[in-house]
């Protein structure tokens, strides 16, 4: 698993169905049985914030990146990897440093 992957999320009951999240933790911590990570919208389903929320693509489909709603979960919750977001790599970093260090 790498940062900044993308990953379908295990249909837990009640769940979400076809969630995707991506990767925000560091490989350097792979030998934790937990992964953080942030959760994908739809733009229709919440809006991208500047600087906050990042707007990003997968595939053809546009999605937000809800950094603000960033979860542990625990790494077999984790599906298929369905893409990766390395070349967004510093707009979601910078939402990461301004939800955590005002700036």
């Amino acid at each position: 698993m790498k940062r900044f992957d993308v990953r379908s999320l295990m249909r837990v009951a009640g769940g979400v169905k076809d969630r995707l999240v991506v990767v925000l933790q560091h490989e350097e911590t792979e030998f934790l049985d937990t992964v953080i990570v942030a959760p994908l919208f739809k733009p229709a389903d919440l809006p991208p914030v500047q600087r906050l929320r990042p707007l990003v693509a997968v595939g053809r489909q546009r999605f937000v990146v809800a950094v603000d709603r960033m979860v542990s979960l625990p790494k077999k919750q984790l599906g298929k990897t369905v893409g990766n977001l390395e070349p967004d790599r510093f707009e979601i970093l910078r939402s990461i440093d301004l939800l955590f260090s005002g700036f």
